[in-house]
C-alpha cells in the first residue's frame, strides 16, 4: 500500500516536519499549514510537495505548487504532471 505523505512547517522549531497519514500527531490543523506530497519527483529525484517553489518550462519560470480543481498545478496554471520531466524544486514558501 502506498504511503500518503505530508509535511508541515513548525514555527517553534523553524523546520519542516514530515509524516505519513498514520503519524500525523503534534500539529494543529486549524493553525498549521499542512502540505501533501504530490507523488511526483523533480528531475533530481527530490519529492515535490504543495507550496514548493519549482523552476520549470522552456521559458524557465518559477511557480508555487498548489492543489486546484482536483490536481496539482502551479500558481501560474501549469499542470504538474505536464511539466514533471523538466522541473526542479528550488525551495518552498517558508
Amino acid at each position: 500500500m502506498k504511503s500518503i505523505k505530508f509535511r508541515w512547517y513548525s514555527e517553534a522549531n523553524e523546520k519542516m516536519i514530515y509524516f505519513d497519514l498514520n503519524e500525523g500527531e503534534g500539529f494543529d490543523p486549524k493553525k498549521d499549514d499542512i502540505m501533501q506530497f504530490t507523488g511526483l519527483l523533480d528531475r533530481n529525484g527530490k519529492e515535490i510537495y504543495e507550496q514548493d517553489i519549482i523552476y520549470f518550462g522552456k521559458e524557465y519560470q518559477n511557480g508555487i505548487v498548489e492543489f486546484k480543481n482536483g490536481e496539482f498545478c502551479t500558481d501560474t496554471g501549469e499542470r504538474l504532471q505536464d511539466i514533471n520531466k523538466e522541473n526542479r524544486v528550488i525551495g518552498n514558501i517558508y
